[in-house]
């Protein structure tokens, strides 16, 4: 047992690069899930952030110095929104807000192969949720900086996105108006004209999230686990 049995769900499970340390979200009794990481041999958990409440977490697989994740915000007008972080996982700083305009979703960020951008979901311009990627710094809030890699309104983007393993591209689960529609989309090249030119290329209608991208070595980036009910408590 890595963890102590004290947690009432466990879920966006990350195991470093290296091997060493076990990155998840968890709350404890009814508590705000927070973030930590605890050693592969196991140990008491390292609190990273327990401001409020996370939902997925993605940490770069360059050298394992960062982590990415989507919280909980409460606006101006008290509505719930989600919006994206970065935060070094030494647990050193503070987090460093990314993406949020107080009035949409950010949501399932990850990181690429070279950790300089990050892909993640947002209803700002969809309601079912369009994919964009941004720069691992972050995007202004009035969208700037960030490009939109999809135009599907028809297909809801469900709990999974990740860059293509030559990060050209990206990669994401669709559940269209039909079962035939649902399954693991392939976007156009990011930054091409019209973003909508995207691909189905697993048919499979009980694909509910989880996608990643491997190498030689195996896996190598985590995707968010099949936890759908979160969108959006």
């Amino acid at each position: 047992m890595i963890v102590p049995a004290t947690y009432s769900f466990i879920e966006s499970i990350q195991v470093s690069f290296d091997g060493n340390w076990v990155y998840f979200v968890a709350p404890i009794g009814n508590g705000n899930p927070a973030l930590y990481k605890v050693p592969i041999t196991g140990g008491t958990p390292i609190v990273l952030d327990n401001s409020g409440y996370i939902y997925s977490v993605n940490v770069d697989v360059v050298d394992g110095s960062m982590a990415t994740y989507d919280k909980r915000i409460t606006n101006s007008s008290g509505a719930n929104v989600s919006a994206i972080f970065s935060l070094s996982t030494s647990g050193s700083g503070s987090p460093t807000l990314l993406a949020d305009d107080s009035s949409h979703n950010y949501e399932f960020p990850q990181f690429s192969k070279d950790a300089t951008q990050i892909v993640f979901e947002s209803d700002r311009d969809d309601p079912n949720f369009e994919i964009y990627v941004m720069s691992a710094t972050g995007g202004s809030f009035n969208g700037s900086g960030l490009t939109q890699v999809t135009n599907l309104p028809d297909v809801a983007k469900q709990d999974g996105v990740s860059f293509s393993a030559d990060g050209k591209s990206t990669v994401f689960v669709g559940s269209g108006p039909t079962p035939s529609q649902t399954g693991v989309y392939h976007s156009g090249l990011i930054g091409s004209s019209p973003p909508e030119n995207c691909t189905l290329i697993v048919h499979d209608s009980t694909i509910q999230a989880g996608l990643y991208w491997t190498s030689v070595g195996g896996r190598s980036q985590g995707g968010t686990t099949g936890y759908l009910s979160r969108r959006r408590q």
